[in-house]
């Protein structure tokens, strides 16, 4: 009989306890830190790593860590374009109400991006006026080069987004802003200009400096 009396003495505090936490509001005070990663599409896809800390109900502090990436491969598999974005800041995220999961948020970090494009080209020993200008003299054999870009500087952002709770810590959201840019060495005039090789890393390497990601977060609340 004790044993019994201990047992439901034990499920009722847990119950109550989490009774306690049945409204976000509530479990974002009582679970103050959060740990874990997001899957990130938009230009791309990658992955981040994060921690929340719970300011209040009502305000919680994102950090986090992201990396995109945007690769595109020809058909023959011996063209390849990629371009790597990473984004480090940290958002405050502003919950209206205490009975929803809703949020807003504006944030800022360090951003970077870079593109390597990498060709490997056949040039043609006959209809040589397909051939690129870099083909001259190596008329029948391939010739290959790698291209680089880069730039650094910091991004502004704002978000929404929903949040769960009380054992389904799970985030859906979006966020878009702009990019400052620092530094910047844009090679893409130096890709070779062959099919839409040149025309389609130009492209790529503009969306490098605009920010948009949308992302779905799992993590633990302790």
């Amino acid at each position: 009989m004790k044993s019994k009396s201990l047992l439901f003495a034990l499920l009722f505090i847990s119950l109550t306890q989490v009774g306690l936490a049945q409204s976000p509001g509530s479990f974002r005070s009582n679970e103050t830190h959060g740990l874990g990663f997001s899957i990130i599409g938009g230009g791309g896809l990658g992955s981040s790593i994060f921690y929340d800390f719970a300011i209040n109900s009502e305000l919680q502090a994102h950090f986090f860590a992201s990396t995109v990436t945007d690769t595109s491969i020809s058909f023959f598999g011996n063209n390849s374009s990629t371009l790597q974005k990473n984004l480090t800041g940290v958002t405050l995220r502003i919950f209206p109400s205490e009975e929803f999961g809703f949020f807003i948020g504006i944030g800022a970090g360090a951003y970077s991006a870079s593109q390597t494009v990498e060709q490997d080209i056949y040039c043609y020993s006959y209809f040589t006026s397909s051939n690129p200008a870099e083909c001259s003299g190596y008329e029948g054999t391939r010739i290959k080069q790698t291209t680089e870009s880069e730039l650094s500087g910091s991004a502004g952002f704002g978000e929404i987004g929903w949040q769960g709770y009380d054992g389904y810590y799970f985030t859906v959201g979006a966020r878009g802003g702009s990019v400052s840019v620092a530094e910047e060495t844009d090679n893409t005039d130096n890709i070779i200009d062959t099919s839409n090789h040149k025309e389609y890393a130009k492209e790529q390497w503009e969306t490098a400096k605009n920010m948009g990601q949308t992302y779905i977060s799992f993590g633990w609340h302790f």
